[in-house]
C-alpha cells in the first residue's frame, strides 16, 4: 500500500516538474518581447497623456515638447526594464521549484550512493541559494537603474533648459541630476558586490559537479583502481577543497 501511495506521488511530482519545465521554457522565449512592447506602450501612452493636457491648456512650447518626450522615452525603458525583471523574477521562482522537485528525488536516492548523491544534494542546495542571490541582484539593479534613469532625465531637461536660456532652473535641475546619478553610483557598487557573491556561489557549484564527474569517472574504473582513486578524492577533498569553500571573499578574489 504504502509503495502505491509513493509511486503515485512520484508520478504527481513528475508531471508538475514537466509543466514548470514548459512554463520557464515559454518564459525564456517571450519575454524579451514581451517587456519591449510594454516599454513601446508606456510610452506612447504617456506621451499621449502628455499631448492631450497640452492641448487642453492650449499652452504647448517647444521646451515643454521636449522635456515630455525625453520623460516618455524613459518611463517607457523603465517600464520595459520592470518587465523584463518581472518576467526574470517568475522564471527564477519556477527554477527554484523545479530544484526543490529534483532535491526531493535525489533524497529518496540517497542511500543507492551516499557519496555521489550527498554531493547531487549540495549541488541543488547551492544552486537554489544562487538563484535566490540572483533574485536579491535584480531587485537592486531595478531600483539601481530608476535612479540612474531619473538622474538621466533631470540633467537632460536641464542641458535642454540652458538652451533655452533659463539659466537658473538648468543649474538647479543640472544640480539634482548630479547628486541622483552620485547616488545611484553607490547603488551599481552595492550591487557588484552582489555579483561578486554570486561569482563565489557559482565557483562552488562548478566545484560540486567536478567532485560528482570525478566520482562517476572513478565508478567505471577496475575495482583495485576504483578504491584507490576514490580514496584519492576523499584526501583531496579534505585537504584542499572544503578549506576553499570556507575562505573569505577578499582570498577568492585574489586568486
Amino acid at each position: 500500500m504504502e509503495d502505491v501511495i509513493k509511486e503515485d506521488d512520484n508520478e504527481t511530482r513528475e508531471k508538475e516538474y514537466r509543466k514548470l519545465k514548459l512554463r520557464v521554457e515559454d518564459l525564456h522565449k517571450r519575454k524579451s518581447m514581451y517587456s519591449l512592447l510594454f516599454g513601446i506602450f508606456a510610452a506612447i501612452f504617456t506621451g499621449v497623456l502628455f499631448a492631450l493636457y497640452e492641448m487642453a491648456l492650449s499652452q504647448i512650447t517647444v521646451f515643454r515638447a521636449i522635456c515630455y518626450i525625453i520623460v516618455a522615452v524613459m518611463i517607457g525603458i523603465l517600464v520595459a526594464i520592470y518587465a523584463y525583471l518581472m518576467f526574470e523574477l517568475q522564471e527564477n521562482q519556477i527554477r527554484r521549484k523545479m530544484l526543490e522537485y529534483e532535491a526531493e528525488d535525489i533524497k529518496e536516492e540517497v542511500q543507492e550512493d551516499v557519496f555521489e548523491n550527498s554531493i547531487k544534494m549540495s549541488y541543488k542546495y547551492l544552486d537554489q541559494y544562487y538563484l535566490q542571490t540572483r533574485e536579491q541582484a535584480q531587485k537592486g539593479f531595478f531600483v539601481t537603474a530608476c535612479v540612474s534613469i531619473f538622474g538621466a532625465v533631470l540633467l537632460g531637461i536641464g542641458i535642454v533648459a540652458m538652451f533655452f536660456e533659463k539659466t537658473e532652473p538648468s543649474y538647479v535641475t543640472c544640480a539634482s541630476g548630479v547628486i541622483t546619478e552620485f547616488i545611484a553610483a553607490i547603488f551599481f557598487y552595492l550591487y557588484n558586490k552582489t555579483i561578486v557573491s554570486m561569482s563565489k556561489y557559482h565557483n562552488k557549484l562548478v566545484l560540486s559537479q567536478n567532485i560528482s564527474i570525478a566520482l562517476k569517472v572513478a565508478d567505471t574504473l577496475p575495482s583495485d583502481d576504483k578504491t584507490k582513486s576514490k580514496n584519492k578524492i576523499i584526501e583531496e577533498l579534505l585537504k584542499d577543497i572544503n578549506s576553499y569553500l570556507i575562505k573569505s571573499d577578499s582570498e577568492n578574489s585574489k586568486e
